[in-house]
């Protein structure tokens, strides 16, 4: 008997042991390493909505016409103002005439987006979308060419004061897919304020 080789049961048992610490271990790492990849997916996700946003924002706004039924309105959580806009349908390209308005309410950036009929450019069926939510804070301001000294951003635009476009528009937002402060500023290439159609 002495000269069987093999292995004990002992060794057979240690064995299994420091398999399954590996295993344990490796298992452990994946579960870490596939839990980062998600978090990582999600910011990325985040960060193109936020991206996809911006571009739409500054898109309509450079497209933004003055039109002297529908003025270009703004608050710090509101902004309205028509734009014209090409919309791809089923029948191709149509491009038109639409009111775009986008306001922070309860923590929520909302969009709605009214054709425009171009008899008497009255409003037709609105679609109203939620954009993002959970944000803290939402606010809107408007850049104003002074008669004398530096352009200034401003919490209004709209009224008498201010006929036409502004030059520029800044969105702030915090809180929800925005972390923590997250601004944008985009400036409208109007050649003169003031022009109503």
């Amino acid at each position: 008997m002495k000269n069987q080789k093999g292995f004990t049961l002992i060794e057979v048992l240690i064995a299994m042991v420091i398999v399954a610490v590996i295993l344990a271990g490796l298992v452990a790492s994946f579960q870490t390493g596939l839990a980062a990849f998600k978090r990582s997916e999600d910011y990325l996700a985040a960060g193109r909505e936020r991206e996809v946003f911006y571009l739409q924002l500054e898109q309509e706004l450079r497209n933004a016409v003055p039109v002297s039924l529908y003025p270009f309105l703004g608050r710090p959580d509101r902004i309205s103002f028509p734009a014209r806009l090409r919309r791809y349908t089923p029948k191709g390209p149509e491009e038109g005439l639409y009111l775009i308005e986008y306001q922070f309410r309860n923590g929520q950036l909302m969009r709605r987006e009214t054709p425009l009929k171009k008899e008497g450019l009255r409003e037709t069926e609105a679609a109203a979308e939620t954009l993002f939510e959970g944000l803290r804070e939402g606010r809107f301001s408007f850049l104003t060419l002074a008669e004398s000294g530096p352009a200034r951003w401003n919490g209004a635009w709209g009224g008498d004061i201010y006929p036409g476009l502004p030059r520029g528009v800044q969105v702030e937002l915090s809180g929800g897919s925005f972390g923590g402060r997250g601004g944008h500023k985009t400036l409208l290439p109007q050649g003169v304020l003031g022009i109503q159609t």
